[in-house]
């Protein structure tokens, strides 16, 4: 955040000093006139934007003063105040969830100070930042201008279209805000690029629901085709080919019930988490792998019987097993997920993030082989918004889809390329046991850390 040490405290504005006094405004409260109440000019916006920007303020913890560059922000979108949308635009990348109230209200403030904002928003769109809520105060201060000067609604409309077309797949949260304001909007000209992005699984559902609920609002369909949401807790999205296999089924539910924390909790991120670990340069051992699919050793689950205990680790290994099985005779395909209600949206999250989850075991990539590979990995690295790709060198929506079968021809490749190291190496495939069978001194192979006397072989 840019800010300014001038000493806000020893001003001689009286206003400015008023503002300083005013204190706490009650949250969702219409705002003051702070114009016709406290008579506020164009003159007075230099001082304001010092208190907007004031080092000073932002150390303040209590009293009236803390709420003084909130004031100030308000009185600036009324004065609709052009010299304040860059300080603005400069503080959105330092918010976070915390910073409720800016969050809110900036987007108000932008909407106030109208058109002349169009064109740094949408250059400030169009350039990568950091996090997600920056680009969803964008989102939202665009609609507020339509708001607050409806002979806009054109111009927003195709800045819409251009995010559209080369969205972030990643911020599936700024995707269901966005298509919020289309829907207040009543933007029926965008509803081709808006079934895209459902498609791609790339929009928060828990938002405004699915592309039914959508065509509803826009008075495109009478009534929904398939079942509505329920929100009970159920997942909207679910692992491939679990309806049809009563096994991988069987995994996914001894994952729901013992996953806690930062442990793997679908086949889906299970499938990923495994393909890094067939994958690596080096053979990781069951006793490397399973804490970190559980969440850390902190976290190892605590079965209901002796029984149980084998039965999960014999179904992991066997699936483990299964997957290289694949991978050499070439039949390997992810298990993403889709949506329940219709299976051409596919959400490759999960598995991306248990793939990245597995490949942080790898240690370092051979440097004869490291480009390679990372070329391959660039789908899951897009897919995933990491931060060290540039998911703001946003491509076309029409070639996404091809980001999600490019992972697949992605990890055959570096899977091939893996192994043939490790053969030079002599490392074989990591490929574990079919039975959790193993010396009674030697480590457990459900990655609890114990000896497997004092654990699963009890």
């Amino acid at each position: 955040m840019t800010t300014t040490n001038t000493d806000i405290f020893k001003t001689d504005n009286p206003k400015i000093k008023l503002l300083l006094t005013m204190g706490e405004l009650e949250f969702g409260n219409e705002w003051p006139d702070y114009i016709a109440q406290y008579g506020f000019t164009a003159e007075d916006i230099s001082e304001l934007l010092c208190v907007f920007e004031s080092q000073q303020l932002l150390e303040v913890n209590d009293g009236p003063e803390m709420w003084a560059q909130v004031h100030a922000w308000r009185v600036l979108g009324q004065l609709r105040a052009e010299e304040a949308i860059e300080p603005i635009l400069k503080q959105l990348e330092s918010l976070t969830e915390d910073d409720d109230l800016a969050l809110d209200e900036l987007s108000i403030v932008l909407g106030l100070i109208g058109p002349a904002a169009l064109e740094p928003l949408q250059q400030y769109w169009n350039e990568v930042h950091e996090g997600e809520l920056c680009y969803e105060v964008v989102a939202d201060a665009l609609a507020k201008i339509v708001e607050f000067n409806p002979d806009t609604l054109d111009q927003v409309i195709e800045i819409y279209r251009q995010y559209l077309q080369k969205p972030i797949v990643s911020f599936i949260s700024l995707n269901g805000i966005l298509i919020g304001n289309i829907l207040d909007l009543k933007a029926v000209e965008l509803v081709d690029e808006v079934h895209q992005l459902f498609q791609l699984g790339c929009v928060d559902l828990t938002i405004l629901g699915d592309f039914e609920e959508v065509e509803l609002e826009l008075g495109l369909r009478d009534k929904r085709k398939t079942p509505p949401l329920m929100w009970n807790g159920e997942e909207l999205f679910i692992s491939e080919r679990i309806e049809s296999n009563k096994k991988l089924a069987e995994i996914e539910k001894w994952l729901k019930k013992y996953a806690d924390g930062d442990a793997i909790d679908s086949l889906s991120e299970l499938d990923g988490f495994f393909t890094a670990i067939a994958c690596s340069p080096k053979a990781i051992l069951p006793s490397t792998m399973m804490p970190v699919l559980w969440g850390g050793h902190d976290s190892m689950p605590v079965f209901d019987s002796h029984k149980e205990s084998e039965q999960v680790v014999k179904s992991l290994f066997d699936y483990y097993n299964k997957l290289i099985d694949n991978l050499e005779s070439k039949r390997w395909q992810p298990i993403f997920k889709h949506y329940k209600n219709d299976t051409n949206i596919i959400l490759v999250l999960d598995w991306c993030n248990g793939f990245l989850r597995g490949k942080r075991l790898w240690g370092n990539i051979p440097s004869n082989m490291a480009d390679y590979v990372s070329g391959n990995l660039v789908p899951i690295l897009y897919c995933m918004g990491s931060s060290n790709f540039p998911i703001n060198a946003r491509i076309k929506i029409e070639e996404v889809k091809h980001f999600h079968k490019a992972i697949e021809e992605g990890i055959k490749n570096v899977y091939q390329i893996m192994q043939q190291h490790r053969a030079v190496e002599g490392d074989g495939l990591t490929v574990a046991r079919k039975e959790p069978k193993v010396g009674r001194n030697d480590p457990c192979p459900c990655g609890s850390g114990k000896k497997y006397k004092k654990c699963c072989g009890r």
